[in-house]
């Protein structure tokens, strides 16, 4: 072989790595989280909603899961794609801490 030669097939096999990068590197990212739907979050959202009408919470814990509550709302209504996963995520913060004040 040339030195020639060996310029080229690196000079090729260089491309080829460069124009398959973008696909070879999207393709490795892996999905942490499970695809919410807004109709999803807006549920979660709900349960919460439901969980906060309960006479019997400690201040505390409600102010937390109230505050939650915004924020699950304006994660929605900010839109995007990964809007309703930003918003259930909220949501479950609230519900998590209603929960770990005990049963319903």
């Amino acid at each position: 072989m040339t030195a020639e030669l060996v310029v080229w097939l690196v000079v090729a096999a260089a491309i080829v790595v460069v124009g398959l990068w973008p696909v070879l590197a999207r393709q490795r990212s892996a999905r942490t989280e499970p695809e919410w739907t807004a109709a999803a979050a807006r549920s979660r959202i709900a349960e919460l909603e439901d969980r906060l009408d309960a006479a019997d919470l400690p201040a505390a814990a409600r102010a937390k899961a109230e505050r939650s509550l915004l924020l699950a709302g304006a994660a929605l209504a900010e839109g995007g794609r990964k809007a309703p996963a930003r918003a259930a995520r909220r949501a479950e913060e609230g519900l998590s801490t209603l929960r770990s004040i005990g049963p319903d």
